[in-house]
């Protein structure tokens, strides 16, 4: 099974403080089973992720593979004990910005 870099780990924390902290519990319970979905499917899906998210071309030489599950954005790299999810975005995120901003929220 893949694992969560520090970074995503980041992501989901500060998503999570901003849905609770606007009384959006159906919100993080939804990005808790999206983070935990795509652990579950990131070895599977990373031969056939995208070389970058949705119109975000620019990101490609990253290196990262790309693939959507629910409402978010999740960035796969390999590391020499597997895949590991980099970062995660929530679809409407501005991504660019926020993937080289590691306090950025997505």
């Amino acid at each position: 099974m893949a694992s969560l870099s520090n970074s995503a780990r980041r992501q989901v924390d500060l998503l999570l403080a901003h849905y609770l902290a606007k009384g959006r519990q159906e919100a993080a319970n939804r990005l808790v089973q999206a983070a935990e979905d795509a652990l579950r499917k990131a070895d599977s899906t990373a031969l056939m992720a995208r070389r970058f998210p949705s119109v975000y071309h620019q990101l490609a030489p990253l290196g990262f593979r790309w693939f959507k599950l629910h409402r978010y954005w999740f960035a796969i790299e390999a590391s020499q004990f597997g895949n590991v999810i980099a970062h995660i975005f929530h679809e409407q995120a501005n991504i660019p910005a926020r993937v080289h901003d590691p306090d950025g929220i997505g």
